[in-house]
């Protein structure tokens, strides 16, 4: 018997703490993090007036940094590049890609990867509602049909496994 998958109320952005990307330089796997310091001043500047914690944290500053070559470099934009496989402050491709159903299946990291694989293994799929709060906006909500469709359930679960054997590459 399969887990229901539970609507929590996730974004994308939660997902944006550790990104795995391509090293531009070795052409291996990188990370792109958020700055330490940067989490510190957006929890000591408790106003609110730059918006949401959510979104202080996905403009806050990124370090890419690749442990097979040193390669590293820092991002301090105020602009960030949203969409396809690549990340959002570097614009550089996803580690972890892989072709499924005609189409490029992604994932940010780990807690990515497990966040589709409970949704698409999940015969019985519970929305996100919570008072005041947009339902539309949840991860879960904005996943490509293409994904949500129970007819490509197989081919999707096969590509979060290659997803997951992408993590295993030194």
């Amino acid at each position: 018997m399969t887990v229901p998958f539970t609507d929590s109320g996730q974004t994308l952005e939660d997902f944006v703490e550790t990104i795995y990307v391509r090293c531009p330089q070795c052409q291996k796997c990188a990370q792109v993090k958020r700055l330490p310091a940067d989490e510190e001043m957006i929890l000591a500047d408790n106003s609110g007036r730059h918006g949401s914690r959510r979104f202080q944290r996905s403009f806050s500053s990124r370090k890419l940094s690749c442990l097979h070559c040193s390669y590293t470099r820092i991002w301090e934009g105020k602009i960030q590049h949203r969409g396809g496989p690549y990340d959002w402050y570097f614009r550089l491709p996803l580690w972890l890609q892989s072709p499924c159903c005609g189409e490029i299946l992604w994932a940010f990291n780990e807690e990515h990867i497990r966040f589709l694989e409970s949704y698409v293994t999940a015969k019985l799929r519970m929305k996100f509602y919570a008072q005041g709060q947009i339902r539309n906006g949840t991860m879960a909500s904005r996943l490509p049909t293409w994904i949500k469709n129970a007819k490509n359930r197989n081919e999707v679960v096969k590509g979060i496994t290659r997803l997951k054997a992408l993590l295993e590459i030194p």
